[in-house]
């Protein structure tokens, strides 16, 4: 839905309906759950970050305004789903504005309990009564939340202490209102609505503003909430059009995560300890002697992450009582950090980075503003570069073990659902590595009746009957190599290599997933929204404006890439299969291709160039193309053979253009010379 860390819709409450002005929302398919998730997230959205104003005519207008041209555009993207209007994003200075159309103005003023349009601060009104009621499905309420926080949320920041570890502040949200009473009855509906989605706050009660805000002679009231536990926050909310915010939410998260596994881990060495020496009946020799045995044994069913942390080696002596307050949580963060620092003194690797170390290593230091203990602001950062940029920030994590996950339902490892073709009868089956030859060179099977229309040979007999096709390989029964293929790569590889190149195919294809998703529709996702070692790009939703796969296929050329596979298993897809020999570098050189793509797209959508007159219709260019005197395309020669930096400095220019493929897989053609006379 939104960012690496926002929950996977679970497609319930398929019963859910609703009539807002103009506009009736449903779950009751696919296409009516999407609008519906979109409307709730422009919601929030509009309660946070939304402006209003009053035309001529007393016609009502909102505005919203995102942080960077990103997320206005994952905005426009969710008014094109309800409205089918594609309206303009404004910028001044990297500040971003969209304006709402009127039929979306009509069905938001249409919502019960909203309010009267206007100056929130001087609002009385607490949330719609869409987002109270319980029985308006999860999945809607958490998209509202979302946008609420991705406006008026506070996401965490870095604060520098001095006589203790660095630490991160907790997620916020802030209101302001004229009135108390108000403000604390939305603050109280707010803390409800968070709690029904399983995100536990604590909220403080209303305080007058001191001073009063420049030009304000009414008082003003503030709240603060807190979000107790952020991972919770992120598992099951997340932030929704803030790229900043949702970039600082995944770095936190992951080191929210990494906190709370090793004191996991710690917890269940203290209580294995324990039950150890009390069911032996050996004497005991000492606790560290417990605690070792039972680290080694929870080493062998999940990674230690920090062994000097989890076995206790920072305790000068280790006692019974020790254990029992780990285990009921009484040892707090100081026990910690001296432990670290004696592991310091003495060279030992405690295995525990502080958090500024930890955001160093996965690239995302630089997304925290520093705060001093005393709140001051020592430097604004941000996650990414310039509030314009449409490549969203990426962090590097890394893979400490891996176990057994049991029996799991799993995309790519249902045959008959990808790596079986099935059409009229015939099967084709994909049981080749990387590099191999792909599904033809797999087995192949039909159904008995069409047994007599298989390929014959002319030496061997193979059963096919005298109505047989001639053969399509030497081989009878097609290339026998493709067992050793397998078997020699499985062998150079060996168990450890195989692991790994697995690892690598997984985390590239989930990479590049996780890049496109604001982009490309991305299929057939994972319980926990990731996928396999293959993505599939859902190009079906541009047919409305005239692009096709071929286009997007042929214009990566220009770019300097073979297309992936297309429109398998699914017509009007691409089907991105990385591999695990592509590097870091190069899957980004064919992101940005692709996010370049989508943007010739979107000049399509927005009217700026029509289909036939897009690069898109006419790529792949050639040399002799864009060579030639009489060049007549309303875009420039860069455009067509140059669209990305690296294609300067490294060309693979195309042998030929634009083809139709249909027609020539019909008509086949001999370009042969001529036969001499006999």
């Amino acid at each position: 839905i939104a960012g690496l860390e926002a929950p996977i819709d679970d497609g319930s409450c398929s019963d859910f309906s609703l009539q807002l002005g103009p506009l009736r929302l449903s779950m009751a398919s696919p296409g009516e759950r999407v609008q519906a998730l979109a409307f709730f997230r422009l919601m929030g959205a509009t309660l946070s970050s939304g402006s209003f104003s009053q035309e001529r005519g007393g016609r009502c207008q909102i505005r919203l305004t995102p942080d960077t041209r990103q997320d206005a555009r994952l905005m426009v993207a969710d008014i094109e789903r309800l409205t089918g209007e594609v309206p303009k994003i404004s910028s001044c200075n990297e500040i971003f504005s969209v304006s709402l159309p009127a039929e979306l103005v009509r069905a938001l003023q249409a919502v019960p309990g909203i309010g009267t349009p206007g100056d929130r601060v001087a609002s009385t009104a607490s949330l719609p009564d869409v987002v109270s009621d319980e029985d308006t499905p999860i999945a809607l309420r958490r998209e509202f939340f979302g946008a609420l926080f991705g406006g008026d949320g506070v996401s965490p920041e870095l604060v520098l202490l001095r006589d203790a570890p660095d630490t991160l502040t907790e997620i916020q949200l802030v209101q302001h209102r004229l009135s108390e009473r108000a403000l604390a009855r939305l603050m109280e509906d707010i803390q409800l609505g968070l709690a029904r989605l399983g995100v536990d706050v604590l909220l403080s009660p209303p305080a007058p503003v001191h001073p009063p805000p420049v030009g304000s002679r009414a008082p003003r009231w503030r709240s603060v909430l807190t979000v107790r536990w952020g991972v919770a926050f992120s598992e099951r909310i997340g932030f929704r059009y803030c790229q900043h915010k949702s970039a600082r939410l995944t770095a936190a998260t992951a080191w929210w995560r990494l906190k709370e596994t090793i004191r996991d881990r710690r917890r269940s060495v203290a209580e294995a300890a324990i039950t150890q020496e009390g069911a032996s009946d050996r004497r005991p020799t000492g606790w560290r002697r417990w605690v070792r045995e039972a680290s080694e044994h929870l080493s062998q069913s999940s990674p230690i992450m920090s062994p000097y942390f989890v076995g206790f080696a920072g305790h000068r002596v280790l006692n019974r009582q020790h254990l029992l307050d780990t285990i009921e949580g009484r040892i707090g963060e100081r026990s910690g950090v001296q432990g670290a620092r004696r592991a310091h003194q003495h060279a030992v690797p405690a295995g525990v980075p502080t958090v500024t170390g930890f955001l160093e290593r996965i690239g995302a230091r630089g997304w925290f503003s520093d705060r001093t203990p005393q709140g001051e602001l020592c430097k604004v950062t941000y996650a990414t570069t310039s509030q314009d940029e449409i490549v969203e920030p990426t962090i590097e994590l890394s893979v400490v073990g891996i176990r057994s996950a049991g029996e799991q339902t799993v995309y790519d490892l249902t045959v008959d659902e990808l790596h079986n073709f099935l059409a009229s009868g015939v099967v084709v089956h994909n049981c080749i590595p990387h590099g191999g030859g792909g599904p033809g060179m797999g087995p192949i099977g039909v159904a008995a009746h069409l047994t007599p229309f298989l390929p014959g040979h002319p030496v061997i007999e193979v059963g096919h009957g005298e109505a047989a096709l001639g053969p399509v390989s030497a081989a009878p029964w097609g290339s026998p190599s493709i067992l050793p293929i397998s078997w020699a790569y499985i062998r150079m590889l060996g168990l450890q290599g195989l692991i790994r190149a697995s690892e690598l195919a997984i985390l590239n294809a989930n990479y590049i997933a996780c890049r496109l998703q604001p982009h490309y529709n991305v299929l057939y996702r994972g319980d926990r929204g990731r996928v396999a070692h293959e993505c599939i790009l859902d190009l079906r939703p541009f047919k409305a404006v005239g692009v096709q796969v071929d286009d997007v296929a042929k214009r990566l050329m220009d770019f300097g890439f073979h297309a992936p596979t297309m429109s398998f298993p699914v017509a009007g897809t691409l089907m991105v299969e990385p591999t695990e020999s592509e590097g870091r570098a190069e899957i980004d050189r064919f992101c940005d291709a692709m996010i370049a793509i989508r943007e010739e797209i979107r000049a399509v959508e927005r009217g700026e160039v029509s289909i036939e007159d897009s690069a898109l219709r006419h790529a792949p260019h050639t040399a002799g193309d864009v060579t030639r005197d009489d060049w007549d395309r309303p875009y420039s020669r860069q455009t067509a053979a140059f669209p990305a930096p690296w294609t300067r400095r490294h060309k693979a220019w195309p042998a030929v253009g634009r083809i139709d493929n249909v027609y020539g897989d019909r008509h086949l053609i001999c370009t042969c010379d001529a036969w001499p006379d006999a």
